[in-house]
């Protein structure tokens, strides 16, 4: 089944291209800033475009790993954070992002999420939203 775009979200942020980049490919930060959400990181593989890790959210069974890749596109202007093993495994949330200063930036997310019935993508992008909310610590328009 292909995905489904079960939701969109746009902010903007008040932070340099540059600086979105580097926040984005620091892997090591997902448990440290986020504790709410992941219990862990660990690093699978490193590359000049992004990386893999294997992860696990609170509120889960500990045994229930997953594994995110998370890679920018050739422009660095887009970038993938794919469920490539576990739990929500084939989703693709891509992220597009657009300078509006020298320290503003504008980032639009998808939200493709594989085998949703028609009838659940609306709770299912409910979560979505609620989870990237709470990640980036401001509001959001779905």
């Amino acid at each position: 089944m292909r995905p489904t775009r079960v939701a969109t979200y746009q902010r903007t942020v008040h932070a340099s291209l540059a600086r979105v980049r580097e926040n984005v490919l620091d892997w090591e930060h997902l448990p440290w800033l986020h504790p709410e959400t992941f219990m862990h990181v660990r690093l699978l593989e490193r590359r000049p475009d992004g990386f893999r890790v294997e992860t696990a959210t609170r509120g889960v069974a500990a045994a229930e790993l997953l594994e995110i890749d998370v890679a920018f596109e050739s422009d660095g202007l887009a970038y993938h954070s794919r469920t490539v093993a576990g739990r929500g495994a084939g989703t693709d949330i891509v992220t597009r992002l657009a300078t509006r200063g020298p320290h503003a930036t504008h980032v639009a997310v998808e939200f493709l999420v594989p085998d949703v019935a028609p009838e659940c993508a609306d709770r299912i992008g409910a979560f979505y939203v609620g989870l990237y909310t709470r990640l980036s610590g401001i509001r959001t328009r779905r």
